[in-house]
């Protein structure tokens, strides 16, 4: 498992093998979706997430990692910045966004939003058994997309 995969949006529907950057393949160490990157990345390891939007129903995070949005090591309350340079992650709110079910789970700079319909949730990182875990520079918004 490699210990740094990499997440972009725009490369949904690129066959694995598909060269995206320098030492970036789809389907090794290149995805289109952060559960796929997660699944992938070593225990311990670092997801990169694009900027972009990535609708996924629910993402469980099983093991120890990191996972760093477009805005990584921005402070949330004073960055300012157009939507399209975050890492927007909207998702099925009514039973969170995130799952966390490990210890050790780091996750900066990304930025989490609802559509008008979910506003009645406001759920979207669960904590499951997950111990210590760590969410740094993190937006949650209702936001409409």
């Amino acid at each position: 498992m490699p210990e740094v995969v990499y997440v972009n949006s725009s490369w949904a529907g690129l066959p694995a093998g598909t060269v995206v950057g320098p030492g970036m393949i789809i389907g090794t160490n290149a995805f289109a979706t952060i559960q796929e990157g997660v699944n992938a990345v070593a225990t311990q390891g670092t997801v990169q997430v694009a900027a972009g939007l990535y609708n996924e129903p629910l993402i469980n995070v099983l093991r120890p990692m990191q996972l760093h949005g477009a805005q990584y090591g921005v402070d949330a309350r004073t960055r300012s910045g157009s939507s399209d340079q975050e890492s927007i992650v909207q998702g099925n709110i009514a039973n969170g966004t995130f799952v966390l079910t490990a210890e050790a789970i780091v996750i900066d700079g990304l930025r989490f939003k609802t559509t008008q319909l979910d506003r009645a949730y406001r759920q979207r990182i669960l904590l499951r058994d997950s111990g210590f875990s760590i969410i740094l520079f993190a937006i949650m918004s209702s936001e409409s997309i």
